[in-house]
């Protein structure tokens, strides 16, 4: 259902006056400038009105009008290569369980187990029951992503996925490494780096030269994980340069602030508030490029990358948090971006990245956040169009699969970051509620923007597949919730026992969760730890959820089978400040002991506990307040 809400000014304030959306320093900071590859997230599209040209450009296509309006009937620049994958899924009188697509049909209630996909009571008196020969679906391996981690950091965190993203990719220049930092560091072009110690390799323009990306990736394939790489669809990627800015003191001197180590290079805002550019201050920093050129950059990441590159999942996204473009990249795309815009950009690139590689899992359209699955950048266009953003986007879809036979996303792609007030540790701590109950009501203006108050993100966009485009997964290419608060491994631990069990088919953590200044984990860190890597040797959680109950509202389970040796693992999750003493039922379990690691706040590492003992499938369990508490028997 669409939200009431009020004019367009006070939506944007609400944007940008979030606080959780500054993942890093901000342009009006003293301190060193960020790391290119790890400042904010964002993205960009053609400047309005300024068609691209260089390496095979294509304009945005124009807006439409009226409630039936559908561009997806024109076929996007670079063709339409390859072939229909699309799924059709089986949920037919299913209320939970996996769809035979690799989505879900459904999930229970948190005090409900799915049994022969049917929601149905635990019938048992233990607090937990956890039925261990019920598997219910799959879990991604994908889900435990994070984001330019170098291949150290990724082995020792047990991490499964990389992400080359953010607002540095937006206009990040494959052939020279080079990359411009946009709002978040004065608009200035700088050679890409990660602040977790990958850069590029030799000098540029020389013999040798490896650009960062590619020394990113090789990384990660190293430690054995998955990539995804970010497209740009902006229309503008840096000039081979590293010293330029979009706007100069020598343009424009009336400027707020100049960074004291570039004073040249201006934050683009003056008294007046944002300083939009004219029709050529793309010129300062940029070059125009369209669709070839990305289908280029894909096709040299194969050639590059080599077999070890073909034989692992691929992901592409769509470039970053396109709505935000007209204030992050104010330089190059100063004017909203529209419905319209939204599907021509994936019309026109990903058919491209298609063609350079059929075997792509293409996400799209990368939003901020929950605001724009229901508008973009126009105000009134869901009126205009009779639907949400997100509904209509993947409605257009469907339609150009059936006029083309080709499946152009195959994910939806999310950033989500609460807006609970962090300064309440009970509303830290019932956050990441917002990602799937729909009986929490958003304490929150993110609430407002719907009519029953809550968000639950992930049951609400996996209906919006459903009734629009069945078969497309749910990404979640960026998130984070407080890192920096005393719960955030908890937090942590509880977001990831939530995407298992939601079959979310990617996740990657925003950024790495590694504190650079002392050169030690953050506590996050031993979440991915509980997960991944919970006993040094490379103990997993497991890779087949199985259904599990709750009877306390506080007290979260997830439960999984670990495909190698059937060994059945279960997270507790305990919300609550006080410590919990619970019981549990492992219904089918012939187990007599289980080992125990915790994860408490402050923690610096996963302590192992002596071994529970179990005894026809009962027993009980203490975890801290609040805390995690993993298990596994064999």
């Amino acid at each position: 259902m669409l939200p009431s809400r009020g004019p367009r000014s006070l939506y944007l304030v609400a944007i940008f006056g979030a606080s959780s959306l500054v993942h890093c320093g901000s342009s009006g900071s003293t301190a060193a400038p960020p790391s290119p590859g790890g400042t904010s997230s964002g993205g960009g599209s053609d400047a309005a009105g300024t068609s691209s040209a260089g390496v095979g450009g294509a304009a945005a296509g124009g807006t439409g009008s009226g409630g039936t309006t559908s561009v997806a009937g024109a076929a996007g620049a670079a063709g339409t290569a390859g072939t229909s994958s699309r799924c059709t899924p089986v949920c037919d009188g299913a209320s939970c369980g996996d769809d035979g697509c690799g989505a879900l049909c459904g999930v229970c209630a948190w005090e409900e187990l799915c049994s022969n996909k049917q929601c149905v009571p635990a019938g048992s008196a233990a607090d937990v029951v956890v039925a261990v020969m019920s598997v219910t679906h799959a879990i991604s391996p994908e889900i435990y992503g994070v984001a330019l981690a170098s291949e150290k950091g990724l082995l020792d965190s047990g991490a499964t996925l990389n992400r080359w993203g953010g607002n540095a990719a937006t206009r990040y220049n494959w052939q020279s490494g080079v990359t411009n930092t946009a709002r978040d560091w004065f608009f200035q072009n700088v050679l890409a780096t990660s602040p977790y110690g990958v850069e590029g390799e030799g000098a540029p323009g020389q013999p040798g030269f490896v650009p960062f990306e590619e020394v990113l990736l090789r990384g990660t394939l190293a430690a054995g994980a998955s990539t995804l790489t970010t497209i740009p669809t902006i229309g503008y990627v840096a000039k081979a340069d590293d010293k330029s800015c979009g706007y100069p003191s020598s343009q424009y001197p009336e400027q707020l602030r100049f960074d004291m180590w570039r004073p040249q290079c201006g934050n683009g805002e003056n008294a007046a508030g944002l300083i939009l550019g004219s029709e050529t201050t793309w010129q300062n920093t940029s070059v125009a490029v369209g669709p070839e050129y990305a289908a280029m950059h894909v096709t040299e990441l194969i050639q590059k990358l080599g077999a070890e590159y073909a034989q692992r999942p691929r992901f592409y996204a769509l470039d970053n948090e396109m709505m935000l473009w007209p204030h992050t990249h104010s330089d190059v795309h100063p004017s909203p971006v529209a419905y319209a815009e939204v599907l021509q950009k994936t019309l026109d690139y990903a058919p491209a990245i298609r063609a350079a590689d059929p075997g792509a899992t293409i996400l799209g359209y990368g939003t901020w956040n929950v605001a724009d699955t229901l508008e973009a950048g126009v105000d009134g266009e869901a009126q205009q169009y009779g639907a949400a953003l997100l509904p209509w986007y993947l409605s257009e879809l469907a339609k150009y699969e059936a006029a083309h036979g080709q499946r152009l996303v195959d994910c939806v792609d999310l950033h989500y970051y609460p807006q609970q007030d962090a300064a309440q540790a009970a509303r830290r701590l019932e956050a990441p509620r917002s990602l799937w109950d729909p009986d929490y009501e958003e304490p929150d203006w993110l609430g407002g923007l719907f009519e029953d108050k809550s968000v639950h993100i992930l049951p609400r966009v996996r209906q919006w597949i459903r009734e629009n485009y069945p078969g497309t997964g749910i990404c979640v290419s960026e998130y984070n919730f407080w890192p920096g608060q005393p719960e955030a491994a908890i937090l942590q631990a509880d977001v990831l026992g939530i995407f298992g069990r939601e079959g979310v088919r990617l996740a990657a953590w925003w950024q790495f969760p590694w504190n650079t200044e002392t050169d030690a984990p953050t506590p996050v860190y031993w979440a991915f730890r509980l997960y991944r890597n919970y006993d040094g040797a490379g103990g997993k959680f497991g890779d087949r959820a199985l259904a599990a109950a709750s009877k306390v509202p506080d007290l979260a389970a997830y439960a999984a089978q670990r495909s190698e040796d059937g060994a059945t693992t279960v997270v507790l999750v305990n919300r609550a400040a006080e410590e919990r003493t619970a019981t549990l039922e492992l219904t089918g379990s012939s187990a007599t002991s289980a080992k125990a690691y915790s994860l408490q706040v402050g923690s610096t590492s996963l302590s192992e506990l002596p071994p529970v003992a179990i005894t026809g499938g009962a027993l009980s369990v203490t975890v801290a307040g609040p805390g995690a508490l993993l298990l596994v028997t064999p």
